[in-house]
This record gives C-alpha cells, structure tokens and sequence, in this order.
C-alpha cells in the first residue's frame, strides 16, 4: 500500500509542517503576492490531504478507517477545509 510505505510516511510529514508553515506565514496585513501563494499553497496542501483520505478510505474500507482515531481528525479536517474552500470561492 502507498499510503503505508516509508517514503509516503516521510511525504506526509513534510506536507503536514510545510503546511503549518504556511498557515502560519497568514496575517492580514500581507501583500497580494503573499496572499496568493497562501491560496494557492492550502488548495495544494487540501488536494493532497484530500486524496490521501480516499486512498485510505479505497484501501482500508469505511469501517477500519474509522478504527484509527487520528483518521477521524483527518477527515474532520478534510470536511471543514472542503467548506471553508467552498465558501471563499462563493460570492456573495
């Protein structure tokens, strides 16, 4: 499995502080430039978070998925990404 193997493990990790690193490069007093690698950076961290919750869901089925409990933080924080992503792309 892809998700299990070490170098996928280790891409994981990188992500997730790649990821905290952006998130925490986000103030509001940035320039337009800034702001937009911001955005750019969370959809690519959201597309990989994403997929990797439906490779684990694909290969471990519904029910063993959800006996990992740090899963259930995953795809918490998948859903209420996928929310916020659809809210800032909605106009009002």
């Amino acid at each position: 499995m892809v998700e299990r193997s070490h170098q996928y493990k280790i891409l994981s990790i990188v992500m997730i502080i790649a990821n905290s690193i952006v998130l925490a490069m986000d103030r509001a007093d940035i320039d337009q430039s800034l702001s937009s690698f911001i955005k750019i950076s969370n959809n690519v961290f959201f597309g990989f978070f994403a997929t990797e919750l439906v490779l684990k869901l694909m290969s471990e089925g519904f029910k063993f998925y959800l006996r990992d409990h740090y899963n259930w933080l995953d795809c918490f924080v998948i859903v209420v990404s996928t929310i916020d992503i659809a809210l800032e792309n909605t106009t009002y």
